[in-house]
């Protein structure tokens, strides 16, 4: 079957697989009427391939000539392209875009789709890890396909001119497909790698004899029956051969040592992860591994931090931090779901710092209810955090008042900063201190403490310290409102008010989107301004800033921070959208109008 043999089709990045697919088009019926991007000589050579077809050094001139556009460009390179694109004002409702990434879904292509295309994202589950021309490596090849189900046809007709099968994933799950591939393929080629040279340094010189029918054989067993298909040593429990392999090859092939070790540990892990009856402390002592605790463990001095976390570290386990201060809602553990992703050891720390408060009754006031805190992180069952810090406050600040803080200058200025001094110096000082008594490698912090973020980033970098900052996305209950333990000091009536604040944002994302190129500054603010009018919401800022600087901006910008603060009652309320960060934009506005459909501005 052929969708539309007269199509013409764009592939922008003629490299191995951009040069498969275009063979595969070809043969299907599809004309390759351009190729753009990669080297001369690599366009040249997919336009000798193919018989002569256009080549551009532009990519707009190549897209401008097609109606189905290939992205084969590497995964790094393909945001940049399709923002590149889009600038260019060549895509269009005319155009049909997908990307051949493994681990990118739809959301890059969100540009490609305001401008009207149609897009999708698909990748087979082939190896090319060479430069090849035989389309039939694609037949009866099974496809990953993300899109949106209106979008959903067309791609799935084009798989099957390949004479490929269409497997949908969902966008939220396209990571996790790769990941898997990714293992399956590149960790299986190691693991002969290194059974190739063992068997050389044994005296073997046909690995192929003995490595090809049994490799083929376990592969089999494993993908039809799981674990149970998986045999050996360590699924016996038999940890004393283990021992005598690493000793001989230890003594024989050394540079193979550490290679063979992660192998052992990776099929540990494996077998407990899938098999909970096996003795998990015994294998993972023999691999040198102390297991996390099953279920949080609260510690409250740093002595008993640091002796929780010295075996993980020897272990060269990366710990995550999530920095708290109790009352823990959605959010919070949405923060804790996203550490699991970035180390092995998530800490949650619950400490109500007293010197970010500019208000005593405010901090009187604050709650703290650990034993909810702790019930609520356990309830996440194997995404709870291996340990809850939650220290006294004498245990932060042993010898009471500070002679010593943490002033980030410039970006405590503005925003939320200009109406409560002190409070980000509080803030710099007891992460900086909650940094240093953890002893991360990773800290994950929520986008609607915008300003907040920025300052930790300044002071990590300014200090060098050693901590990776992970900002996750703001967390929303229906109808868009930013999640925040200040939501429960809200009656029925006022949070509707409260939730004109993301509403106004939604619309100054719309207006955004509105524009070709840059974010239209002025346009968007007074989108958000006119619709807060007669709200009930007090205004304290409505700003649009540089996300790095926090400066503000009043023309355009390529990506712009409109950042609001505002009082409904008595109690205040923040938010922020990340203009031109289209996956960010779209996230707020499914999350303000919902079923209810996208007003028209």
């Amino acid at each position: 079957m052929v969708a539309n043999p007269a199509k013409r089709v764009a592939v922008i990045g003629p490299g191995r697989l951009g040069t498969l697919m275009a063979v595969a088009l070809r043969r299907s019926g599809y004309r390759i009427a351009a190729i753009a991007g990669g080297s001369e000589f690599s366009r040249q050579r997919l336009a000798t391939t193919l018989g002569g077809t256009h080549t551009y050094a532009l990519m707009a001139d190549a897209v401008a000539s097609a109606e189905l556009v290939v992205l084969a460009v590497p995964d790094r390179a393909l945001e940049p392209v399709v923002r590149e694109l889009a600038k260019a004002d060549v895509l269009s409702a005319a155009h049909q875009v997908i990307h051949l990434s493994g681990s990118y879904g739809c959301a890059v292509l969100s540009v490609a789709a305001h401008a009207g295309a149609v897009v999708a994202a698909i990748h087979p589950a082939v190896s090319v890890p060479n430069l090849v021309t035989d389309p039939d490596v694609l037949v009866n090849a099974a496809w990953a396909l993300t899109s949106s189900p209106a979008h959903r046809d067309f791609a799935a007709e084009l798989i099957a001119d390949l004479g490929g099968t269409a497997y949908v994933v969902a966008e939220n799950r396209r990571v996790l497909y790769h990941a898997a591939l990714t293992l399956a393929s590149n960790a299986t080629g190691a693991a002969i790698v290194t059974a190739r040279r063992l068997l050389a340094a044994a005296g073997i010189d046909v690995p192929e004899l003995f490595l090809t029918e049994l490799a083929l054989s376990s592969i089999h067993n494993a993908v039809r029956d799981g674990v149970a298909g998986v045999s050996g040593p360590v699924v016996r429990g038999d940890m004393d051969t283990v021992a005598r392999h690493a000793t001989a090859i230890g003594a024989d092939v050394p540079n193979v040592a550490k290679a063979y070790a992660a192998f052992t540990a990776g099929i540990v892990h494996t077998v407990i992860t899938a098999n909970p009856t096996v003795d998990a402390p015994m294998l993972l002592a023999h691999v040198g591994e102390e297991p996390l605790p099953s279920e949080p463990v609260v510690l409250t001095t740093r002595v008993a931090l640091d002796a929780a976390l010295a075996s993980h570290r020897r272990q060269g386990r990366r710990i995550v931090l999530v920095p708290t201060m109790g009352a823990l809602h959605a959010g919070h553990l949405a923060l804790v779901r996203e550490a699991h992703r970035h180390g092995a050891v998530v800490v949650v720390s619950v400490f109500v710092n007293p010197t970010q408060f500019d208000n005593a009754d405010d901090l009187a006031a604050y709650p703290r209810m650990l034993a909810q805190d702790v019930a609520q992180l356990v309830a996440l069952g194997a995404a709870a955090p291996a340990f809850i810090f939650a220290p006294e406050v004498q245990e932060v600040y042993p010898r009471g008042a500070l002679r010593t803080s943490v002033v980030v200058d410039g970006l405590t200025d503005t925003l939320c900063g200009a109406y409560r001094p002190g409070h980000f110096v509080g803030v710099a000082t007891v992460v900086t201190k909650l940094f240093a008594l953890v002893g991360c490698d990773v800290a994950v912090f929520g986008q609607k403490d915008f300003q907040q973020t920025a300052v930790i980033r300044q002071l990590v970098a300014d200090l060098n310290l050693p901590v990776e900052i992970v900002v996750a996305p703001t967390v929303r209950e229906a109808g868009g409102l930013a999640l925040s333990s200040r939501n429960e000091r809200l009656d029925t009536q006022q949070r509707t008010v409260a939730l004109q604040l993301s509403r106004a944002l939604a619309l100054a994302a719309l207006a955004a989107r509105t524009a070709r190129g840059d974010v239209p500054v002025a346009a968007c603010v007074q989108a958000a301004t006119a619709a807060l009018a007669d709200t009930g919401v007090v205004l304290e800022y409505l700003t649009a800033v540089d996300p790095v600087t926090l400066a503000p901006l009043t023309e355009t910008g390529p990506l712009v921070l409109l950042a609001i603060a505002g009082h409904v009652g008595e109690v205040r309320l923040i938010d922020n959208v990340l203009l031109d960060d289209k996956t960010n934009e779209q996230r707020l506005i499914d999350a303000v109008f919902g079923d209810a459909g996208v007003p028209a501005l």
